[in-house]
């Protein structure tokens, strides 16, 4: 399988039959029946309290309600007096749910409603439930074709936005950091520090990952291959840049905030962190982008705690970490709005 045929068939499953079974859920929950009921504006926590069939976790039930809304299914928006609460009510295509002849069809479902359901024993990792009792990464490791695909589906998402390089190495430039090193986190193949390292040959590249990873890829000139464990500090290199692409939202809050503390520990003076990533957009804005809202339904039915991000959400997780946001630059297309996040340590923190 060559890159892009294993890129478009990643996306295909991040959307696939989600939607389907994301209606099923919030018809099996009668959640349809809640918002029909009453017309105004609700947030997930006082819908579940409505659902009478489960214990409902209403942080994960509002991941599929935002999903649904970009399909103009269900509406959403900021509450008008409380930051960051988002609410939805009904729309007149969810009055018609009963008549969508999808749900009359015989499909197989992932188990989303017991992944909503607080009973759920493995509901912290629903990669478990999944692949029968192993995580992704343990599953990757079990069968080898699925890596392949996997990291070669990642290295077609870096050749995606090989148009956006100059952008980012232009934010290097930017920083002052001359003779800088450079450490990408997660970095798979190498791909990434390869092609910078062509735009910025006078800094120093370091691609870091498990030691499997690493020792699987192939030599990259000018670019230096370093194994460990990027949640162990002694194991990571120091460095005037840190640099992650699509990694934190394969982490939940309190794991990115142990990541970021890391490279603090590890980040030499005057340095900056540097992560780009997918950004889930603000309630009620780009309301038709459904790709970063499919690929939020597709960490939570994997992971669950792990998740995209808004701008607002990625800000507070730095400052929690001891950082501030110093720059934030859109990239990529705008049906899957990306970021780059430029930031610096507070002070004393």
């Amino acid at each position: 399988m060559d890159d892009f045929k294993a890129k478009m068939v990643l996306e295909d499953i991040y959307d696939g039959v989600q939607r389907y079974h994301c209606l099923k859920l919030i018809y099996e929950l009668g959640v349809h029946d809640i918002l029909k009921n009453n017309p105004n504006y609700h947030s997930a926590e006082q819908i579940c309290k409505e659902i009478k069939v489960r214990d409902v976790i209403p942080a994960y039930l509002q991941r599929v309600l935002r999903y649904l809304a970009c399909f103009g299914i269900i509406d959403e928006k900021y509450h008008e007096s409380e930051n960051n609460v988002v609410v939805f009510k009904t729309t007149y295509i969810l009055n018609q749910l009963k008549n969508f002849p999808t749900l009359k069809q015989e499909k197989f479902s992932p188990r989303i409603i017991d992944i909503v359901d607080k009973s759920s024993k493995n509901y912290n990792c629903h990669s478990e439930i999944v692949l029968n009792g192993r995580s992704l990464w343990q599953y990757m490791d079990d069968t080898p074709s699925y890596k392949e695909y996997f990291n070669k589906s990642m290295q077609a998402h870096t050749s995606d936005n090989l148009a956006d390089i100059p952008k980012i190495a232009d934010i290097i430039n930017e920083e002052h950091l001359s003779n800088a090193k450079i450490v990408d986190l997660g970095g798979n193949t190498g791909q990434m520090m390869k092609i910078l390292s062509q735009k910025l040959p006078a800094l120093k590249y370091i691609n870091f990952d498990l030691e499997e990873i690493i020792n699987s890829n192939e030599p990259i000139v000018n670019v230096g291959m370093v194994a460990g464990d990027m949640f162990k500090v002694e194991s990571i290199p120091s460095a005037d840049i840190f640099f992650t692409k699509n990694v934190l939202h394969d982490w939940s809050d309190k794991q990115c905030i142990h990541l970021m503390r890391n490279m603090s520990e590890k980040l030499n003076k005057d340095g900056v962190m540097i992560s780009v990533n997918y950004i889930l957009p603000e309630p009620g804005k780009q309301k038709d982008v459904w790709w970063s809202r499919a690929m939020d339904v597709t960490l939570l039915l994997m992971f669950g705690k792990e998740r995209t991000r808004t701008l607002c959400e990625f800000h507070q997780l730095h400052q929690a970490a001891g950082f501030n946001i110093t720059k934030t630059i859109m990239i990529g297309h705008e049906e899957k709005p990306t970021a780059v996040l430029v930031a610096r340590k507070i002070e004393n923190f």
